[in-house]
C-alpha cells in the first residue's frame, strides 16, 4: 500500500538489497520500520518521488480477502501515520503480486488536493529540521509500541475524526486556525467523557446522583425556584431555564468537562492554557477573539492560542496513547531557535486511560 506524507530522517532499520533489470544487477539501500510482528505490518520508505513529497509503502500478508480493500490494521498503521504526520494521510493504491512476475496495482484516488507537509505539523520530532536528527531514532524506537496501543484505543478514539479540524487549521488563515482546533478540543472532549461514562457504568463505582436521587432533589427545587421567580417578577422563560438547569444538576459542566481529559491524564495546566480553554468558548459561540488584523500583537496572541491548543491536545492523545517521549511544544516562545522540545513524563503517560 503506497501512501503520501510520512517523512522519517531515521528509519531504524536498514539494509542492503539487489536485484535484476534485464541483464543489470542493481544493488540498493531500503530502509524500514517494523510496526507488529505480530501483523507483520511495516513502513517502508518510497523513493524516487517528485520534488518536495515524502511518502512510505506499508506492506502485510497477502490474504484472502475483500479484492478491493484491505485488512483492519492496515487501517490503523495508515491512520497512525496520519497522526505522526499531521495531516490526513491517503493510501493511493495497493499492489499486489499475483506471480513472480506479474503485478496488479489498484487505485484509490483522493478526494482532494494534496500539499505535502511543511513540517510545523507534526506532534512529535520525527521527519524534518535539527530536532528531528537529535531525536527521530528515540521515536521511531517507539512507534511499535505506539502503534499497539492506538490500535487498541480505535473503539473509544476515532482519533482522525477527531483531529481533523486540527489538520485543517495547519493550512488555513489565522482568523480560522483556534476556532478549528476548539471543535478538536470539543471532540476530544466528547469521546473520553463518553468512555467515563461507560467505564462507570460497567464498574463498581457510583455516579453522582442516581436517577432516584436526581428526581427527588429536582422535586424538591423547583416549586422554591416557582415561588422565587413569582415574588421576584421573574418571567417563564427565565424560570423555564432554570428547571433545566436543575435537570441537569448531576451532569458535569462543559467548561468542567473540556479541562477534565487533561487533568484526569495528568497534565497540569498553566494559566495561559487554562485561558485558551475559556477562550474556546467565546470563538464556539460565533464570536471572534481575534478582531484587528492590522494589529501584529494581536496577531502574535491570536497564533499563541492556537499553538497553546494544538500542544495541548498532542499531549493528550500521546498521554492516550501511553507515549512517554520527545515532543514539540509549540506553545513556547523562545527567544531563538527553533520549537523546543520537552518529554511527556512517565507519570503523565501510566496515568489510568481508556483501553
Amino acid at each position: 500500500m503506497f501512501f503520501l506524507g510520512l517523512r522519517m530522517l531515521l528509519w531504524p532499520q536498514e539494509e542492503s538489497i539487489t536485484f535484476r533489470v534485464g541483464e543489470t544487477e542493481h544493488r540498493r539501500s531500503r530502509q524500514s520500520l517494523a510496526l507488529s510482528d505480530e501483523s507483520s505490518l511495516a513502513w517502508f520508505r518510497a523513493e524516487n518521488l517528485p520534488d518536495g513529497f515524502e511518502g512510505a509503502w506499508l506492506t502485510y500478508p497477502q490474504q484472502d480477502g475483500h479484492p478491493f480493500w484491505y485488512p483492519a490494521p492496515c487501517e490503523a498503521a495508515r491512520s497512525l501515520a496520519s497522526f505522526l504526520v499531521g495531516q490526513w494521510t491517503p493510501f493511493l493504491w495497493r499492489d499486489s503480486y499475483l506471480d513472480e512476475n506479474k503485478l496488479l496495482r489498484l487505485y484509490f484516488g483522493w478526494h482532494k488536493n494534496y500539499h505535502p507537509p511543511v513540517g510545523s505539523e507534526q506532534p512529535v520530532p520525527l521527519g524534518k529540521g535539527i530536532e528531528a536528527l537529535r531525536h527521530g531514532r528515540d521515536v521511531a524506537s517507539r512507534i511499535p509500541k505506539l502503534f499497539k496501543r492506538f490500535s487498541e484505543c480505535r473503539e473509544n478514539y476515532n482519533l482522525e475524526w477527531i483531529l481533523s479540524p486540527l489538520w485543517t487549521a495547519a493550512s488555513t488563515f489565522v482568523d480560522d486556525q483556534f476556532s478549528l482546533a476548539c471543535v478538536s478540543l470539543e471532540r476530544i472532549s466528547t469521546a473520553y467523557d463518553n468512555w467515563r461514562k461507560a467505564d462507570e457504568a460497567g464498574s463498581k463505582q457510583k455516579p453522582l446522583l442516581t436517577p432516584d436521587q436526581q428526581e427527588a432533589i429536582a422535586k424538591a427545587t423547583k416549586p422554591v425556584v416557582a415561588d422565587a421567580a413569582s415574588k421576584l417578577g421573574l418571567k417563564n422563560d427565565v424560570v423555564l431555564i432554570l428547571n433545566k438547569k436543575i435537570d441537569n444538576f448531576h451532569q458535569t459542566t462543559n467548561a468542567d468537562k473540556l479541562s477534565q481529559v487533561f487533568t484526569e491524564l495528568g497534565i497540569d495546566l498553566t494559566d495561559a492554557e487554562r485561558k485558551v480553554l475559556k477562550d474556546r468558548n467565546r470563538c464556539l459561540h460565533g464570536r471572534s477573539n481575534f478582531t484587528d488584523a492590522n494589529d501584529t500583537q494581536a496577531i502574535d496572541d491570536e497564533v499563541r492560542r492556537f499553538d497553546l491548543l494544538r500542544t495541548l491536545l498532542y499531549r493528550a492523545v500521546l498521554s492516550i496513547l501511553n507515549y512517554d517521549g520527545p515532543y514539540v511544544d509549540y506553545g513556547a516562545r523562545p527567544e531563538r531557535g527553533n520549537f523546543p522540545i520537552q518529554v511527556l513524563s512517565p507519570r503523565v503517560a501510566e496515568t489510568s486511560v481508556p483501553s
